[in-house]
């Protein structure tokens, strides 16, 4: 019993480590230092074109679970001009406080 115990949790420690995905987080904000809630971000694979979104929350805050590559990061919101920003997303690699500051037009 114990060696298929073993066995299961060994099977999904590899699946986990071989995770493709790497995720991205941080803060919208203005140059006052507002939070910007409703700010669309939106994450452009280089490689392949294949685009990913998210929103920010009440706080500002976002985050993105992206698979493996180099990416243009976007944040609009709207009243702010926007801003363009380029990540490169590893494996099971967070990057945090990718934060971004929006200017007003």
């Amino acid at each position: 019993m114990r060696r298929i115990f073993l066995l299961a949790l060994y099977s999904t420690l590899s699946v986990v480590a071989q995770s493709d995905r790497g995720s991205i987080d941080g803060t919208v904000s203005d140059r006052i230092g507002h939070k910007v809630a409703s700010a669309s971000v939106e994450a452009r694979n280089m490689d392949n074109g294949a685009v990913f979104h998210a929103e920010t929350d009440a706080r500002g805050v976002y985050t993105l679970s992206l698979p493996r590559g180099t990416y243009e990061v976007s944040i609009t919101a709207a009243g702010h001009k926007s801003t363009q920003r380029g990540v490169v997303v590893t494996p099971d690699r967070l990057l945090h406080g990718i934060d971004v500051v929006l200017a007003i037009p």
